[in-house]
């Protein structure tokens, strides 16, 4: 009997979770920070905690006009239609919803005043309009499926942009931006070279970039304010390349662990791969090479050891950057920095 009445029960309750409203009293629970409206003429509630109620109507908020500070995240919002009355609206998060339109923001006020905007964990494709948003400084996009980051171009006041976990081949919207940067996070897509940030060298202050595809970091060497840099488990095959770095005095902070050169038989294959495409193989052998006979058996010596290997990378790395003050997480001691200039005095630092 139980189990036939869940049967039929079971549609109703799916029903009614998804037509769930917001009601008064989550707005009672919700309401803090009392003090003086956008218009400054009269006192009410500027915050609403409304998250977690997985709630997928909130007409109630167009009777809530002088809220600034609004969190919906982790609820079942498909449009933000009931936002229209908001006119001082200053902080917005809707994470964790399932937002799709590109024009869901077209219903803030224009000019709207908004600084912060957290739009992750939605259904976006496209990034949505919002050049109506021209005071907006934080805008974070993790978690969707984004190929490209057109649009953000628009935004001329945006100090910290996030895309991790994205579709992103490449940025070269930012290129077009003219926003003066100091956080820009776009780990775990699809990006392979750095060049379109190049135009951010006078403002990034942090930068990750970790699980991509980037092989060259050139693009970095002119970054004189850049204080951390995350370019972990990307395709960076030799230490040289982070000699473009050198020059990056304020550089603090870097991780590059999980690239290719930090593994010893990884990075020997990857040089004997390099070696082929630039034409410095062996060359096809001659009946002379076949009268020597077969070729000597490979060496039986053991491998490197992958953690002395990594070890020697950290001190080569510390020797040519002395700046860092923290590598792959581990802060550098000055114990570490006399090492690393002791082993560097008859090396090539970050020479092949």
């Amino acid at each position: 009997f139980f189990s036939l009445c869940s049967v039929f029960l079971a549609p109703t309750k799916l029903a009614d979770m998804e037509s769930a409203a917001l009601t008064k009293d989550h707005m009672a629970a919700g309401l803090s920070s009392l003090g003086r409206t956008g218009s400054g003429l009269s006192t009410a509630f500027l915050k609403a905690d409304l998250a977690n109620l997985l709630v997928s109507d909130v007409s109630i908020l167009t009777d809530y006009a002088a809220l600034q500070d609004v969190d919906l995240h982790n609820n079942r919002l498909t449009d933000l239609t009931p936002l229209k009355n908001i006119r001082y609206l200053l902080k917005l998060d809707v994470s964790k919803n399932a937002i799709s339109a590109p024009e869901c923001l077209e219903v803030l006020p224009t000019p709207a005043p908004l600084l912060k905007l957290n739009l992750s964990s939605n259904s976006f494709r496209v990034v949505p309009e919002m050049a109506h948003l021209q005071m907006l400084t934080e805008l974070c996009l993790d978690h969707n499926s984004l190929p490209s980051l057109d649009g953000v171009e628009n935004l001329p006041s945006l100090t910290a942009l996030s895309a991790r976990h994205n579709l992103l081949h490449g940025v070269e919207a930012l290129a077009r931006s003219s926003a003066s940067l100091k956080r820009l996070h776009l780990d775990n897509n699809d990006i392979h070279v750095l060049e379109p940030i190049q135009g951010l060298r006078e403002s990034l202050l942090e930068l990750t970039v970790s699980a991509n595809e980037i092989m060259h970091i050139q693009a970095l060497a002119q970054f004189r304010c850049l204080l951390k840099l995350d370019i972990a488990a990307n395709n960076i095959h030799e230490p040289r390349v982070l000699a473009d770095l050198c020059g990056v005095a304020s550089l603090a902070h870097l991780s590059v662990s999980d690239n290719p050169m930090c593994y010893p038989k990884a990075t020997a294959l990857i040089v004997a791969d390099e070696r082929k495409l630039i034409g410095d193989e062996v060359a096809p052998d001659t009946p002379s090479d076949r009268q020597r006979g077969p070729a000597a058996a490979p060496s039986s010596a053991e491998p490197p050891d992958p953690v002395v290997h990594q070890q020697h990378l950290r001190q080569r790395v510390l020797a040519a950057l002395p700046q860092l003050q923290t590598l792959d997480g581990q802060a550098v001691s000055a114990e570490d920095k006399v090492r690393a200039k002791m082993s560097a005095a008859g090396s090539k630092g970050l020479a092949p």
